[in-house]
């Protein structure tokens, strides 16, 4: 149901014709089917890490036991080209494999998404320069007038990308991996002096180590690494004396760690 054009039913819908090329550069279309949107399919625009976490879970569910020993009991001459609709369960009650076709295409959303400096951001690649924000309308939103390389995208990228060629290692290869090693080298190139990563979807540092850390440990940094060990000493240093960690939200726009 959250797939983008990944049905029968949406692939016989008037929006699926919009995938091919000519419409593509005609209406300056990225490629969405294979992709996963914030809401259900009929959303229709995917974004980098809803792609990438749906990608992820069904790959970590495809490795379970109870998957792999329903797909087994599924019936065999029922196939997902012939029943499938918007569920993974057929008529019969079994349930049904998700092709290798479809993700490709979610690999292929996000190898295309990749921006040149490497890193990933929400909707579209970075398009445009940064003086378009003098030409920002909103008073509540700052750099929104075009789309950035954000650390959490990147994070969740990286890891689906990863994750993919775990299951998949003869699928487009070289690409994954020159991408996945782009991206590893984004992560540390915007990585701050005090080895904190800024976080732009919550409160902030602390919340952008997570991503950053997360990202570069998949992509295989030694936990040695010197990355890896400034963010660690960061965290350190901003630890309370309950033990936990606390953060003001001012942090966000002085983009200066505020703890009170």
């Amino acid at each position: 149901r959250t797939q983008i054009l990944s049905t029968k039913v949406s692939q016989g819908s008037p929006a699926y014709k919009y995938e091919a090329n000519e419409y593509r550069l005609k209406y300056y279309r990225h490629i969405s089917e294979g992709g996963w949107p914030f809401s259900t399919s009929a959303h229709g625009w995917p974004i980098s890490d809803c792609t990438s976490e749906g990608l992820k879970a069904t790959l970590c569910l495809l490795k379970t036991k109870t998957i792999q020993e329903a797909l087994k009991d599924a019936n065999d001459e029922t196939s997902e080209e012939e029943d499938y609709d918007d569920v993974g369960v057929n008529d019969a009650g079994s349930i049904l494999p998700i092709s290798n076709e479809r993700m490709y295409k979610a690999v292929n959303v996000l190898l295309t998404y990749q921006n040149e400096d490497g890193g990933w951001a929400t909707y579209e690649n970075n398009r445009g320069w940064g003086w378009y924000e003098q030409l920002n309308p909103s008073e509540v939103f700052g750099d929104i007038m075009i789309d950035y390389s954000y650390v959490e995208c990147s994070m969740a990228v990286l890891t689906a990308l990863v994750d993919f060629a775990e299951l998949y290692p003869d699928h487009r290869r070289e690409d994954i991996q020159h991408s996945i090693d782009k991206g590893r080298a984004f992560l540390k190139s915007i990585q701050r002096s005090d080895g904190s990563w800024y976080g732009s979807w919550a409160c902030c540092f602390c919340y952008g180590i997570w991503f950053g850390v997360e990202g570069l440990v998949k992509c295989g940094e030694p936990l040695d690494s010197p990355s890896i060990t400034k963010a660690c000493d960061f965290l350190l240093r901003q630890q309370r004396p309950n033990g936990g960690w606390g953060e003001d939200f001012t942090s966000c726009y002085d983009k200066d760690y505020a703890q009170e």
